[in-house]
């Protein structure tokens, strides 16, 4: 379960910039984690000498590179450009952003050169061997930031014990009048953002002093032009094509005017479908949810093929459904990354198959960038054809935890070797969607001049218009957030706390000082916090400056996460403060924050506001319910996921047959077959787990309130940890005049003006496919298409998206097909 911690108890940027820096706007031509290695240059790649362009692509979120690395538009399309005269950035350009500089080094002297980095969140700086980027080792940084650092912070990771410093090089031969290339790449969460290179000479290598390499020594990397933002206007010369747009990497193609599919829709945006309330980690727990696929809790729109896990639910499904556009002809490789289970399926058919066309999976679960958990993440290499429309959907299940998932591909058109997310500009909507968000579900229906939107009966987001005479005057209509916290903060020292009094820390290592302790009362796991400073008009210098932060389970053994530096605060009613992310993935009941020093020397220190967002995480051992009923004794492990002990078969006989008589409450673990006509009654709870065959005949029922499951188990073998159907079924409440021995179909209502539950059997395990036709034969939508095991099972489907009339709903099984008229009343 998502919790989010609010604490009221202390209240963004300084915008400061360097002389000599030149601003532009995505215009100019211009790619400790493994870097992507870039192709060779051609000739004349060495640009202009004096200025170098720090490369800036907003709306990244976190502090590590690799979020910066694999992003749709990265390196060929940054949101901005800035000039720099040497190789400092300017300060708190932004917050949730990255930054890629690349150039040449001309060696002023011959000799041993050492390099040192700072910059403020995670950072690297790679150095060629020569002009050929190429001559970068990937996983061989030449200096690197961990974490951040002030502007001059040349020390700060410095071990102590074995004298290493990652912020230094090692000293390195240049000769005199040779150009190098070189690759700074920067990553900023929130808080103050920079990055610095310096520099010693030969002739200066045994100084104290450090240089900021100089913009006379730099020379701008001529090549590889930038490409214009995805969703730029363009025009591709073909007149079958409207609304032609960039896609981010330098391809301009529109919208065919006759396309291949008739459900190939919008472009640059990913519509993204969610069922809420839905236990378990796989996906057959959501295509097994009566309201998969049409009948959808939530949807959300995206610019790329992810969910980044930003607010961590728990217990929901996830479908993504539309068309990637293939620009150019080449081979293509595919990777998915999850938590929990994640599959990616494209086919060339109006929608994928399946149970064909999946090529990548991850089966259990995955860290967000953990690219090779397991091989079948990856596709094979797939060559496709350019000027090509391809169906794919996205099939995602979340328990309880962390949650995310993410589409990456490697292209024939990149410009280095990194996985990189789907970006929107190559991927169509699906246009004929079915699934239709519940009445009265609140939305956004892009009008201004309307409140409390809502769904509507038909599936339209529709608001109420606001009464004259002020909607029908747009300067007196003004729009209102709906009640709640805000991102901003009042200027108010009485919002805000102060402490001008040091006390005995709660940790002894801290001693005498200004802290603030917070106890959430049980354990959780954070993801982030939102701090404002002290942000009391004309004493802002008085917030918290350096901090150190300790976290502890039980207030008394405390493990130091870190020593920050805080921005400060603007003093204004509109102060956002800023994010920080170092506490993602720590496990504590008490966070202890402690103020070093504040902006001003005063003795007083203060803050005005942290948000904390976290999630329950039990500790280890504690028993919770995976979702997978082929496991038992089910606990949190220590990363917080929850995982059972496969369940085996004892194999107590060869066969068994129960006859028509109440069954005794057990498990029945047997080699070979298990035949049924007895009855499972109320409040009892029976077991069936064969090696070969569960066979339920005419007579058998479960009464009303008792639990019945049965699964096949071969002897002596661990199944698959899965949700495939084909591994289980449960069964309850079942009528007692159902006959198991036959299919069946039933409508109800029939007919219907809005919804109608589909209940259906399956006598015997194999392929199933429940599908809806129009009254002429033509495919509206499949509903179900699997391996299933026998027995029961229902979908709610929204008759009222279809225009009134006669309909036909077909049930196939492995050995009978079913169909039923089904009547849409307008």
């Amino acid at each position: 379960m998502h919790k989010l911690i609010t604490i009221f108890l202390i209240g963004g940027c300084l915008l400061l910039f360097f002389p000599g820096l030149l601003m532009s706007n995505n215009a100019h031509p211009p790619g400790k984690t493994a870097k992507a290695t870039a192709a060779p240059p051609p000739p004349g790649c060495i640009g202009a000498q004096g200025t170098i362009p720090r490369y800036i692509y907003e709306n990244i979120s976190g502090n590590y590179l690799d979020r910066l690395k694999n992003a749709p538009n990265f390196p060929q399309s940054p949101d901005h450009v800035e000039y720099l005269s040497s190789l400092q950035s300017s300060y708190n350009w932004n917050n949730n952003y990255g930054s890629f500089i690349r150039g040449f080094i001309k060696a002023p002297e011959t000799g041993g050169y050492v390099f040192n980095l700072t910059g403020d969140d995670y950072c690297e700086f790679y150095l060629s061997t020569d002009t050929l980027p190429s001559n970068i080792q990937p996983n061989d940084t030449t200096a690197y930031i961990p974490g951040w650092t002030g502007i001059t912070e040349h020390d700060k990771y410095l071990d102590p014990a074995t004298g290493i410093n990652p912020q230094n090089s090692d000293t390195i031969q240049l000769v005199a009048g040779n150009y190098y290339y070189f690759e700074v790449y920067q990553k900023e969460g929130g808080g103050g953002d920079h990055v610095q290179v310096y520099w010693k000479l030969p002739s200066t290598i045994n100084q104290p002093d450090w240089a900021i390499i100089h913009g006379s020594h730099l020379y701008e990397y001529a090549c590889d032009p930038i490409c214009p933002l995805a969703g730029t206007p363009c025009d591709d010369g073909d007149p079958n094509t409207i609304n032609d747009q960039q896609d981010g990497s330098c391809h301009c193609y529109g919208t065919p005017v006759n396309p291949p599919f008739p459900c190939i829709g919008e472009r640059g945006s990913v519509r993204t479908l969610y069922w809420d309330n839905i236990a378990g980690n796989y996906v057959s727990d959501l295509l097994s949810s009566p309201n998969y696929p049409l009948m959808p809790d939530r949807v959300e729109f995206y610019d790329r093929l992810e969910n980044p896990n930003l607010v961590n639910l728990s217990e929901y499904g996830t479908r993504i459904r539309g068309y990637l556009y293939i620009p150019e002809s080449g081979q293509y490789i595919f990777n998915v990354t999850g938590n929990n289970e994640t599959k990616f399926f494209l086919g060339t058919a109006e929608t994928p198959d399946p149970n064909t066309d999946l090529i990548a999976h991850v089966p259990t679960y995955t860290d967000h960038f953990e690219h090779y958990r397991f091989a079948e993440q990856t596709s094979d290499t797939l060559t496709l054809n350019g000027g090509t429309f391809y169906s794919v959907e996205l099939l995602h299940k979340e328990n309880s935890g962390s949650d995310h998932f993410y589409v990456f591909w490697k292209t024939p058109f990149a410009r280095d070797t990194a996985w990189h997310v789907i970006g929107a500009g190559n991927f169509f909507q699906y246009s004929c969607e079915l699934a239709c968000i519940p009445q009265g579900t609140p939305c956004d229906d892009g009008n201004p001049n309307t409140f409390d939107d809502k769904y509507d009966a038909n599936c339209n987001c529709v608001g109420t218009p606001c009464s004259d005479p002020q909607c029908t005057n747009s300067l007196g209509y003004t729009p209102y957030d709906e009640c709640g916290s805000t991102d901003k903060h009042s200027n108010s020292a009485e919002d805000a706390w102060l402490s001008c009094q040091p006390a005995p820390s709660p940790n002894p290592a801290r001693g005498l000082s200004h802290w603030i302790h917070y106890d959430f009362g049980a354990l959780f796991t954070l993801d982030q916090a939102q701090i404002w400073n002290y942000n009391a008009a004309g004493n802002t210098g008085q917030g918290f400056n350096n901090v150190v932060i300790d976290y502890s389970t039980d207030g008394t053994t405390w493990t130091e996460l870190g020593t920050f530096n805080w921005a400060q605060a603007t003093g204004n009613s509109d102060y956002q403060g800023f994010i920080m992310s170092e506490f993602s993935g720590i496990i504590a009941r008490h966070i202890l924050i402690t103020a070093l020093d504040n902006f001003d020397g005063s003795g007083c220190v203060g803050i005005s506001e942290i948000s904390f967002s976290a999630f329950d995480c039990p500790p280890a051992g504690t028993a919770c319910d995976d979702g997978n009923i082929e496991t038992i004794n089910d606990v949190y492990d220590a990363s917080c996921h929850c995982a059972g002990t496969p369940i085996t078969n004892a194999c107590v006989a060869q066969d068994t047959i129960l006859n028509n008589t109440p069954i005794p409450a057990g498990s029945y673990e047997i080699q070979a077959t298990i035949t049924s006509a007895g009855t499972v009654a109320s409040n009892t709870t029976v077991q069936f787990i064969a090696g070969t065959k569960v066979t339920l005949k005419p007579g058998f029922k479960a009464e009303r309130g008792s639990a019945f499951l049965a699964r096949m188990v071969p002897c002596n073998v661990v199944p698959v940890q899965n949700e495939d159907p084909t591994q289980q079924t449960e069964i309850a409440e079942i009528p007692e005049k159902t006959d198991f021995s036959k299919a069946f179909l039933q409508l109800s209502p029939n007919p219907t003006r809005t919804w109608t539950s589909i209940r259906f059997n399956v006598p015997q395990s194999g392929k199933v496919q429940l599908a809806v036709y129009s009254s002429s034969g033509q495919l509206i939508t499949t509903l179900v298409n699997s391996f299933r095991e026998s027995g029961t099972d229902h979908k709610e489907f929204p008759a009222h998206q279809l225009p009134g009339g006669v309909y036909y709903i077909t049930l196939r099984t492995a050995g009978e097909v079913i169909t039923r008229r089904l009547v849409v009343v307008d």
